[in-house]
């Protein structure tokens, strides 16, 4: 009987913890306005924004502007602009050569970090993703301060 009674103790400890970690957690892009082939994209430093596909290939020319992709995050019941992003020239050339948006796709993952350039609203200067001032920029947290903003595709 004794027994029974730790078994159960135990697996009350531990169902617990479960729901503690997960309420205190921050949730990484589990929010259902995620869209994988979705992005925002403005020349205005986000006055005004349109939504296209993912795999477009920053910056790019379109009726006279240089267009940059955008990253939106929701904070509390605001959207706010996280950061804006593009690519090198080089690695722009290297993804253009790529007819296939999937193909195209594939090379963004492969290229990774090291290529992309940020830079907030209001900045003058871009950074690369992969520094550690990069990251920052690309971390976008709740005004509150309580973990990460959730992200916000066009659906």
């Amino acid at each position: 009987m004794r027994a029974v009674k730790v078994g159960v103790g135990v697996v009350l400890v531990v169902v617990l913890l479960i729901v503690v970690m997960k309420k205190n957690t921050p949730q990484r892009y589990e929010s259902s306005n995620v869209s994988s082939n979705k992005s925002y994209y403005t020349a205005d430093e986000g006055k005004t924004d349109e939504a296209g596909p993912w795999d477009l290939v920053p910056p790019y020319e379109k009726d006279g502007k240089t267009f940059v992709r955008m990253y939106k995050f929701q904070d509390g019941k605001d959207v706010k602009i996280g950061y804006f992003e593009k690519y090198t020239d080089e690695a722009r050339a290297v993804l253009m050569a790529e007819e296939e948006g999937r193909v195209r796709m594939v090379k963004i993952g492969q290229l990774g970090y090291g290529v992309r350039l940020v830079k907030r609203p209001g900045d003058e200067t871009w950074v690369f993703r992969n520094t550690d001032e990069g990251q920052a920029i690309a971390e976008v947290m709740t005004s509150e301060g309580r973990g990460r903003a959730q992200p916000v595709f066009p659906k």
